[in-house]
């Protein structure tokens, strides 16, 4: 996919579900605990399909977006992950 562009994720909606999205885990940032650089968790983001991202927000290489579904109140521990690369 090339930067600039916009790639779309859709799904099957299940009635009574809500669903979470995020692309990639963490994210570099200058400075971590005690100054020192470091990793900060993305955090997830109710979504609905179809949901699109836009590459020109994101580095070049790989990528992963991931999608976890909610219902009762019970959220899902392994979420579906889909791989994807920006040039």
């Amino acid at each position: 996919m090339a930067k600039g562009k916009t790639i779309t994720f859709t799904w099957t909606k299940t009635a009574g579900t809500t669903y979470q999205c995020r692309v990639d885990t963490t994210v570099k940032q200058q400075k971590g605990t005690a100054g020192k650089p470091g990793k900060k968790a993305i955090p997830w983001k109710a979504c609905a399909s179809p949901y699109q991202v836009k590459t020109g927000a994101l580095k070049k290489g790989d990528h992963t977006f991931y999608l976890r579904a909610k219902r009762n109140g019970v959220t899902d521990k392994t979420p579906a992950a889909k791989k994807f690369k920006v040039k």
